[in-house]
C-alpha cells in the first residue's frame, strides 16, 4: 500500500559537541490518502508539492527564553536539546506506511 503522508519538518539541536550538532525532526500532519497504484500515489504527492504553502513561523526552541542566560541575553549555551529553531517545512511523502513522528528516539551524540 502507498501511503501520502504530510510532515511539518523542523531542525532540532542535538546538543554542543563538536561545535553543536543538530537533526530533523518530522510531525504529522495527515494523510492524504491511501493507494494501492504507486503512481497515483505519486501523482498526487506531486500536485500537493505544488500548492503547499510554507509556514513563515520562525521557531525559536521550546519558547521565547530558550538559548538565553539567567539575565534574558541570547547564549548558544544555554540552548536546549531538542528545542526546534528556524522555519519549518511542510513535505509530502509517499511511504509504505501511515504517518508517523520521526525519528523514533532523539539522537544522541556517540
Amino acid at each position: 500500500m502507498n501511503y501520502v503522508n504530510v510532515y511539518e519538518v523542523r531542525s532540532c539541536y542535538g546538543g554542543g559537541e563538536e561545535g553543536g550538532w543538530w537533526y530533523n525532526a518530522g510531525e504529522p500532519v495527515g494523510c492524504k490518502g491511501r493507494f494501492a497504484d504507486p503512481q497515483t500515489a505519486y501523482t498526487l504527492a506531486k500536485e500537493l508539492r505544488e500548492k503547499i504553502q510554507q509556514p513563515t513561523e520562525y521557531r525559536m526552541g521550546f519558547n521565547s527564553l530558550d538559548g538565553c542566560d539567567s539575565d534574558g541575553n541570547g547564549d548558544d549555551n544555554y540552548i536546549t536539546v531538542g528545542g526546534a529553531w528556524g522555519k519549518s517545512d511542510i513535505v509530502v511523502s509517499v511511504e509504505s506506511h501511515p504517518p508517523r513522528e520521526f525519528p523514533e528516539e532523539r539522537p544522541r551524540y556517540e
